[in-house]
């Protein structure tokens, strides 16, 4: 990749130059004029600098696991009463069950949990 400027690499990346801005005073790179170069060190820079980011989201969010699952059955009804020398119409109906499980960790909800209390004693001790 050849160096380019902020709003040449907005464009490519596909963000508005304010939010790339941002990004790259997170990362810590040195604020730089919409028209300034970014070299492909930088570059380097802000992508670790991203994907540690959200690596850190995925470990602090709890870890589930969602089954879905679908039934499909089929049901027949008959119109009328039954008689031995006539044929009774019947409709068949397929009947969908829907079911969808979540499954969190056990240990995840009892930290949350304690979070959840120990920020309710540091409440109930500042009042």
């Amino acid at each position: 990749m050849a160096d380019m400027n902020i709003v040449q690499f907005a464009e490519i990346v596909g963000i508005s130059v304010e939010r790339l801005q941002e990004q790259l005073k997170n990362a810590g790179i040195k604020k730089k004029a919409d028209d300034g170069i970014i070299t492909d060190e930088e570059k380097n820079t802000l992508l670790k600098f991203l994907r540690s980011a959200h690596d850190k989201d995925n470990d602090r969010g709890l870890k589930k696991v969602i089954l879905k699952r679908k039934q499909i059955s089929v049901l027949e009804i008959s119109e009328g009463v039954t008689n031995m020398r006539r044929k009774v119409k019947s409709k068949t109906v397929n009947v969908e069950f829907s079911k969808k499980r979540t499954y969190v960790k056990r240990t995840d909800l009892i930290a949350e949990k304690k979070a959840q209390e120990v920020l309710q004693r540091e409440e109930e001790r500042a009042l």
